[in-house]
């Protein structure tokens, strides 16, 4: 008999392996969206200093989260 338990540890350890899989595309696509953001905005014409404004915001929305975690999160990607 399998020890329901230890199965239970397995499938919660295979989540986890599922939620960094997850967390590391996130990071991924966000650096990529804010840098093809700030290529748009720069040949737009914005100024330096003003480009990337706005996309921490857009990625907290993407991620139902507030556009302060959102820039969290984009400033650990």
């Amino acid at each position: 008999d399998p020890d329901p338990d230890a199965a239970a540890v397995e499938r919660i350890r295979a989540l986890e392996v599922l939620k960094s899989a997850a967390c590391a595309a996130q990071a991924r696509i966000a650096a990529g969206f804010d840098a093809s953001q700030r290529a748009r905005q720069a040949a737009a014409g914005i100024p330096a200093n003003r480009r990337g404004l706005g996309v921490g915001a857009q990625l907290g929305l993407a991620r139902r989260e507030s556009p302060h975690r959102g820039r969290v999160h984009l400033g650990l990607a």
